[in-house]
């Protein structure tokens, strides 16, 4: 868990980045470090959540899937407006990684709130032929405090009946 969080943090920002699929409707967010446990003005995330919803995009030209992931965050500082929302992930079953970040707030991700809120960022997904996604989230806020890591799994079990073959697996910043 370390080094992905150290590898979220130390990767350089970047609004386009291919070679992720995100594939699934939903899934089940994992527990991170307890708010308590927290140093103060660091951030905390909660609720992790994936859902392909309504529409078309391409990945590379190649024709993907809209997919929304939205966060719950606290944060006693309130300054995670300018951070970015940091995303790797891991195609299942070939652990191919992919990290991408999001500027907070920005045409690809809006926030609400200041010290309390969420985030939800937009992404389009092409698979080819991955059988799911582990998604990891964690918010680097302002300061440059990272906080807890969030990961939920999504299946390509959702896209059943559509056809998500293409030659390129990937993601790419949405902007709705």
């Amino acid at each position: 868990m370390d080094a992905l969080l150290w590898r979220l943090v130390r990767r350089p920002a970047a609004f386009t980045i291919i070679a992720i699929a995100l594939a699934g409707c939903g899934g089940h967010s994992s527990s991170g470090t307890s708010a308590s446990a927290r140093p103060q003005g660091f951030p905390e995330i909660s609720n992790l959540t994936a859902a392909y919803v309504p529409g078309t995009c391409t990945v590379q030209g190649h024709p993907g899937r809209p997919l929304d992931a939205t966060v719950h965050y606290t944060d006693s500082d309130g300054d995670v407006k300018g951070g970015t929302l940091e995303v790797t992930g891991t195609f299942l079953p070939s652990q191919q990684l992919v990290d991408v970040s999001f500027l907070l707030p920005s045409n690809a991700a809006t926030m609400t709130g200041t010290t309390d809120g969420s985030i939800t960022a937009f992404a389009c997904v092409a698979l080819n032929g991955s059988t799911g996604l582990l998604l990891s989230v964690a918010l680097l806020d302002k300061a440059g405090h990272s906080s807890n890591i969030l990961s939920v799994e999504v299946h390509a079990e959702a896209l059943r009946g559509r056809n998500h073959e293409t030659d390129v697996a990937g993601i790419e910043v949405r902007r709705p």
